[in-house]
C-alpha cells in the first residue's frame, strides 16, 4: 500500500489559493474545527506514524511541537508540519500494541485570524479492537492555602512500581483545569498508583525540592468511572539536608547548609554563642576561651526532623570579616480568647548578653506601671518569647488615681489647666509596647534600636461569636476545631474541646472554619512526607465562609465534615450555573 501521507504532501503542495482575513462585521471567537482526520476520531486498529488533520479555516501550529499532550506517555519524537488549514504530524516509532492513544491538541493550534486556539479538542484512537472507556475524575487541592489548584499534573502509574513520579514518566496522565478539576478518559481497566504535581519545568517527573506534590496513599482499582477523587497537594523540600562548606571570617565562624534550619545541637567543650541567619546559616560568634580550635560535634535539624551531624574544628581570627547590624523582627498574635491578651515574639539576628527582656507599657504617652498588667517571657538562643495582659479596668483606675495625685496638691492655675489638658488628651484606647534604645546589647557590643509597637483596645461590641458543633458519622474525637483569615495568617482556636465549637471576642471579618483530625493529639497540624506513604493529618474545611459581624452571635452552626468533599464538588457546580 502506497503511503498516505505522500499523497497528504502532494495535496499539500497543490492547495495554493491565496487567502486573506475578512474585515469588518462581529469577531470571530469561534476555534478552527477539525474536517477531517487521519486517524478517525475513535478509530481502532491504527497503526499509523504519520496524521493528519484538515481544519475549516487557516490555522497556526507553530506551538503545537510543544504543546501537544499524547496520553498514555509517548517517548518518541515528533515532526510538526503545518501550511494554511492542514497539519501534519509525523512519529519516528510505533505506539503500542492494544492501547487507546488521546492526543490532546492543549491549545497549540488556533486560528490565524483572532488566536483562538483549541484548547479542548482532542482524538482517540486505538491500536487494538476497541476504545478503553474507563475514567478517573477529581479535583487538587491545597489544603493549607483552602485552594483550588491549576495546571497540576496528575498522572497513574503502575500499581506495583514505587514512587514513580520521581524517576519514570506516568502512563496516563493530565492537567487540572482553572476550577482544580481533572479528568483521565480512556484508561485501561487496571490497578494504578495515582500520583499529582506541580509540573513547573515541563519534563513530566516531579522535582525532589521544588514541585509540590501529593498522592493517593492506596491504589485505586479502576474498570469503570471513579468519580470525586480528592488529590491533597503539600509543598515538601526531599533533598538531602548537608553541610555545604565552612569557613573562618575572623570574629566568626560560618557554616552554610544546603536547606534551612530549624535548630541545631551542639555538643564543645566551651559554650559558644550563635545565631541562624537566613536559616541556612550557622555562624558561631568569636569566643575568647577558644585560643587556637575547638573540637565541635553539630547537628543540624531540618524540618520534618531531616537532621545531618559533622565534626569539625571552629577557630576565629584577629580582623573582622563578617559584620552585619544588629536588627530584630517582631511578631504579635492577638489571641482573643484569652481577652486583651498579647503574645509578642522579638527575633534578634544575633546572640545578647541580655537573658530578660526589658520593656515598658504605655497607655498613650503615660508610662504604666507593672503593677497594673500581668506578664510573662523567656529567652530561647536569641529569641524572646512571652506576653502581657492588661486589665482595662485597672489602666483607668490607675489613671484616675494618678490625676488625683496632682489635684490634691495646690497648684497655680497656669499648670493645673496643663495637667487637665494632657490627661483630657490621653488616648485610653491606644497601648504601646516599647523597648528603649541600649536596652538590648549584642555579644558584639551593638546595641538595638528602639522598638516601639502600638495595640488598640476595643470595646466589648466590636466583637462577634460563633457557636455550634461538628457533625462526624465516624465519632472521631481527635479534632481541633479553627477560625481562619482568608490569608491563612490569623488563627483562632476553638475554646471548647472536641466536637462543640465555641468563639468568643473575633474580630468582624470573612474566615474560613476548619477542622484537623489531630492523630497524636499534638495540638498541631503535622505534614507526613511522601517518602513515608502516609497521609498528612486531614483537614477539613465548611463548605462556605464565614461572616463575623460585630456584636452578633452565629448560633447553633453544624459543621459536617463527611460531606466535605461532596462540598468541594457541589460549590463548583454552583459557580458554574
Amino acid at each position: 500500500m502506497k503511503n498516505i501521507f505522500t499523497c497528504f504532501v502532494a495535496l499539500f503542495a497543490l492547495s495554493c489559493a491565496q487567502m486573506s482575513p475578512l474585515t469588518g462585521g462581529y469577531k470571530d471567537t469561534i476555534p478552527p474545527i477539525i474536517i477531517q482526520s487521519f486517524p478517525a476520531n475513535n478509530s481502532v486498529n491504527s497503526n499509523l506514524k504519520d496524521f493528519y488533520f484538515a481544519f475549516n479555516e487557516p490555522v497556526d501550529a507553530s506551538k503545537l511541537s510543544e504543546s501537544l499532550i499524547i496520553s498514555p506517555y509517548y517517548t518518541g519524537k515528533k515532526e510538526v508540519n503545518y501550511k494554511k488549514n492542514e497539519v501534519f504530524i509525523s512519529f519516528d516509532t510505533s505506539f503500542t500494541k492494544n492501547t487507546t492513544y488521546i492526543i490532546n491538541f492543549a491549545g497549540g493550534i488556533k486560528d490565524v485570524t483572532e488566536g483562538n486556539d483549541l484548547s479542548n479538542s482532542k482524538i482517540v484512537f486505538s491500536t487494538g479492537n476497541y476504545i478503553d472507556s474507563s475514567s478517573v475524575s477529581g479535583m487538587v487541592f491545597s489544603p493549607l492555602e483552602n485552594k483550588r489548584v491549576e495546571n497540576a499534573l496528575i498522572g497513574l502509574y503502575n500499581e506495583n512500581d514505587s514512587l514513580d513520579l520521581f524517576t519514570k514518566k506516568p502512563t496516563y496522565f493530565t492537567f487540572s483545569d482553572k476550577s482544580g478539576l481533572f479528568k483521565i478518559n480512556n484508561i485501561k481497566p487496571d490497578l494504578y498508583t495515582l500520583y499529582a504535581f506541580k509540573d513547573e519545568n515541563k519534563n513530566f517527573l516531579a522535582d525532589y525540592k521544588n514541585e509540590p506534590f501529593g498522592f493517593m496513599q492506596n491504589s485505586i482499582p479502576i474498570n469503570n468511572n471513579k468519580k470525586n477523587v480528592l488529590v491533597n497537594l503539600y509543598d515538601e523540600d526531599l533533598s538531602e539536608l548537608k553541610l555545604l562548606r565552612k569557613r573562618n571570617r575572623g570574629n566568626v565562624y560560618e557554616l552554610v547548609y544546603s536547606k534551612e534550619v530549624a535548630s541545631v545541637d551542639i555538643t564543645s567543650d566551651v559554650n559558644l554563642d550563635y545565631s541562624l541567619n537566613d536559616n541556612k546559616n550557622v555562624v558561631f560568634y568569636k569566643n575568647f576561651n577558644v585560643k587556637d580550635s575547638l573540637f565541635v560535634v553539630i547537628e543540624a535539624i531540618g524540618f520534618q526532623n531531616k537532621s545531618t551531624t559533622d565534626s569539625l574544628y571552629i577557630s576565629f581570627g584577629d580582623e573582622i570579616g563578617f559584620k552585619k547590624d544588629f536588627t530584630h523582627l517582631f511578631n504579635t498574635d492577638l489571641k482573643f480568647e484569652l481577652e486583651d491578651t498579647i503574645f509578642y515574639t522579638v527575633q534578634l539576628n544575633k546572640p545578647t548578653k541580655a537573658e530578660v527582656l526589658d520593656y515598658k507599657i504605655l497607655l498613650d504617652t503615660m508610662l504604666v506601671p507593672d503593677s497594673v498588667f500581668h506578664k510573662s517571657g523567656y529567652k530561647k538562643i536569641n529569641n524572646f518569647k512571652g506576653w502581657f495582659k492588661i486589665d482595662k479596668g485597672s489602666v483607668f483606675e490607675f489613671l484616675d488615681n494618678h490625676k488625683s495625685l496632682y489635684q490634691n496638691k495646690e497648684l497655680n492655675d497656669s499648670l493645673a489647666s496643663i495637667l487637665d489638658t494632657y490627661y483630657d488628651k490621653i488616648n485610653t484606647n491606644l497601648l504601646t509596647f516599647r523597648i528603649d534604645k541600649g536596652s538590648v546589647v549584642s555579644i558584639e557590643n551593638d546595641t538595638l534600636k528602639k522598638i516601639s509597637e502600638n495595640f488598640s483596645f476595643k470595646g466589648d461590641d466590636f466583637y462577634g461569636e460563633l457557636n455550634g458543633y461538628v457533625l462526624d458519622s465516624l465519632e472521631r474525637k481527635r479534632l481541633k476545631v479553627e477560625l481562619v483569615s482568608l490569608d491563612i495568617k490569623k488563627v483562632y482556636n476553638n475554646i471548647n474541646q472536641g466536637s462543640n465549637i465555641l468563639f468568643k471576642n473575633i474580630p468582624p471579618g470573612k474566615y474560613y472554619l476548619r477542622v484537623i483530625y489531630d492523630d497524636n493529639l499534638n495540638n498541631e497540624w503535622d505534614y507526613r512526607s511522601i517518602l513515608s506513604n502516609n497521609i498528612s493529618e486531614e483537614i477539613v474545611y465548611f463548605e462556605k465562609e464565614i461572616e463575623i459581624r460585630s456584636n452578633w452571635v452565629i448560633e447553633d452552626l453544624v459543621f459536617d465534615v463527611n460531606k466535605s468533599v461532596d462540598f468541594l464538588f457541589e460549590r463548583l457546580n454552583s459557580e458554574k450555573e
